[in-house]
């Protein structure tokens, strides 16, 4: 099982975890947190950023497969980019992802100036998930109402879902 974004409910997830080693052998969880759950057997790996060269190539190997054109003059939007979302693969799929809409040196711009919002008032020490806030709020900002909305009752799904039972979730009818 994987549990992601643990900082945020820390207690309901050790919780959860020392629920499901109980309930049954050989469960193994995987847990995303800034912090330590501090439950019985757990095992903390910390994980760095991508380094300074990495994170531009993973974008522009993104953007290459998303058909987002890179010129000469766009190398430095990519630097710049992945720089302002100081490394982190989440951010720099959802910034490769929102390139398809908009042009690198906007996506730029827009990154480096809402790089300074967090994604809690007092992230823990030592930490910052500012770059994913922004690269998350920037493609957010990009939705309209409908969709937004519609986003919101598809939340509700914890894993894949069928588009019959989004449609009837989201209250929109379907195609035939």
């Amino acid at each position: 099982m994987v549990l992601n974004g643990c900082e945020h409910v820390r207690q309901a997830a050790a919780a959860a975890v020392v629920a499901l080693a109980r309930a049954g052998r050989g469960v193994r969880v995987l847990a995303t947190s800034l912090t330590a759950l501090d439950v019985a057997g757990e095992v903390v790996v910390p994980l760095e950023p991508l380094g300074s060269d990495a994170g531009p190539e993973l974008l522009a190997h993104r953007l290459d497969e998303l058909g987002v054109p890179v010129g000469d003059t766009d190398r430095r939007h990519v630097q710049a980019i992945a720089r302002s979302l100081d490394g982190l693969p989440l951010a720099i799929e959802v910034a490769a992802a929102m390139a398809r809409f908009e042009p690198l040196g906007v996506l730029a711009e827009r990154l480096g100036q809402d790089a300074s919002l967090g994604l809690d008032p007092m992230p823990p020490t030592g930490t910052s998930r500012r770059p994913l806030r922004a690269a998350l709020d920037a493609a957010c900002e990009r939705l309209d109402d409908e969709t937004t909305r519609i986003s919101a009752c598809l939340g509700a799904f914890p894993a894949t879902f069928e588009a019959d039972a989004a449609a009837a979730a989201a209250g929109v009818a379907t195609a035939d």
